[in-house]
């Protein structure tokens, strides 16, 4: 049976990450002026809770090249002329892992969420959700004091993102909105309205339509619209989470993506015109995985362990219910050996296959790249950018990927626009454009990075070189 081996794993699953999380009152800025502020602290961070509404939007797979080909384009107007920057997402760069770390502004190695599956002790393959998560979210402990919205195109979401929210905080999954009569009565309930009278198309798309991520944007629009009218549920602190279904099939010079990227900046402008503060980020960025005929490019790491007899599981983070679109095959792997013996070998084998970007062991792994030791095997395997990893031709339905695959998951997927309707305060500008942004940080810069006086809350605080002068005279 494959289970977890290492002792030094055995050792580090004790040590349970665990976070203050607080409310206070601030009566006095960074200046010592007098103000009424409410802080909460998550996971030791700090968050201004907001007066007005404020929305994260994590726009599912969208990386860089959909802005830059959808403004070339002049089809978002909305966006071109705002303050925009590269920040780094975590990894492996998969939709949990990112999600996980933006709601709770922790790394994996201290919220636990480094994909979608793991192996736990007895050798199961254990998917992730909420009860996986080791920390609290800024929506749980925000609750207690505002009302916060979650909005999200997968069901699968929704146990980490609407996680112990306090009434009448509430989050809403469309995929299970389309499906089930009882969460639309739900909702309904919540904001005191038929979804039908709601400025949102009437028939609610499938997961697997371009237009699912839209609507999701356009359902968390037209709730923050209605509560600023009646005051019936007016959410201040909202997250809105798509799918990236569009980016793993179209490719961003194509019409479709285009068009998704028009939608997207009429929403963005509409929050915008009701007076809330966005923030437009990606959970990770999308690449091209085929050879030159257009096929899966594809190393089946299974297959390759087997052939050379070294008894391993090997799991692929990005499986999910969702595999319709990329065929469970992606650029992040994690290997369960059974004998610890094996390592070298399996380094060995692996390490020169064309296709493989590098093979890392579990403690290396999880310092370079912040993973959770508990949860990611003996070996982790990254793939190059135009390569995914699988586990053998039999595990993988590629009816719907035979042409044309685009996936994520690796290194080069990490890196994610981040734009802001709103022109941040000097040391978030610092942060942002010297390339110390992350992801991740996104409720900071929403709560926080407005404010000049809040600017001591930045998580990056510039501090200038006493080497001024350098190639100079003083």
């Amino acid at each position: 049976m494959i289970t977890t081996t290492t002792a030094s794993k055995l050792l580090h699953k004790q040590q349970l990450r665990v976070f203050s999380s607080s409310i206070r009152k601030q009566t006095t800025d960074a200046n010592g002026n007098r103000t009424a502020r409410q802080i909460i602290n998550v996971n030791n961070n700090q968050y201004v809770i907001p007066n007005k509404p404020v929305v994260g939007i994590c726009l599912d797979g969208s990386g860089l090249q959909y802005h830059a080909a959808a403004i070339d384009a002049g089809l978002m107007p909305f966006w071109k002329e705002k303050f925009s920057a590269m920040v780094s997402g975590v990894f492996p760069s998969f939709t949990n892992p990112n999600n996980a770390a933006m709601i709770t502004g922790t790394l994996p190695k201290d919220n636990g969420i480094c994909g979608n599956f793991f192996l736990n002790d007895e050798g199961q393959e254990v998917m992730m959700n909420g009860d996986h998560l080791w920390n609290k979210t800024i929506f749980e402990v925000a609750s207690q004091e505002t009302t916060c919205l979650t909005v999200t195109s997968k069901n699968k979401l929704q146990s980490i993102l609407a996680k112990n929210l306090q009434e009448p905080s509430f989050g809403v999954s469309v995929e299970k909105l389309y499906s089930c009569a009882e969460e639309r009565k739900k909702l309904e309930d919540h904001i005191k309205c038929n979804l039908s009278d709601l400025p949102v198309p009437k028939d609610i798309p499938h997961i697997y339509d371009v237009q699912c991520a839209i609507y999701t944007l356009q359902l968390g629009t037209a709730i923050l619209e209605k509560g600023l009218q009646d005051g019936h549920f007016l959410p201040m602190l909202n997250f809105f989470s798509t799918t990236d279904y569009m980016q793993h099939k179209y490719g961003p010079e194509t019409d479709v993506a285009k068009d998704f990227y028009r939608q997207v900046d009429e929403v963005c402008a509409k929050l915008d015109s009701l007076g809330v503060d966005v923030v437009l980020t990606a959970d990770h960025g999308m690449s091209d995985k085929t050879r030159y005929d257009g096929s899966p490019k594809v190393v089946y790491l299974q297959k390759i362990l087997d052939e050379h007899q070294i008894p391993s599981a090997v799991i692929l983070p990005i499986t999910d219910p969702y595999v319709v679109h990329h065929g469970a095959l992606g650029g992040f792997a994690t290997i369960y050996l059974e004998d610890e013996k094996d390592f070298e070998k399996a380094c060995n084998l692996l390490r020169p296959i064309p296709g493989v970007y590098t093979v890392l062991g579990a403690q290396d792994a999880a310092e370079a790249f912040d993973l959770p030791i508990e949860r990611i095997g003996d070996l982790v395997v990254f793939g190059t950018c135009d390569t995914c990893l699988g586990v053998n031709e039999e595990y993988h339905d590629l009816t719907h990927v035979q042409t044309g695959l685009r996936s994520h998951g690796g290194i080069e997927e990490a890196e994610v626009p981040m734009l802001l309707s709103f022109e941040p305060s000097q040391a978030y500008q610092q942060m942002l454009t010297r390339g110390n942004g992350r992801s991740f940080y996104i409720f900071n810069i929403l709560c926080n990075g407005k404010d000049p006086t809040l600017e001591h809350l930045c998580p990056y605080q510039y501090k200038r070189s006493k080497w001024q002068y350098i190639g100079g005279r003083v």
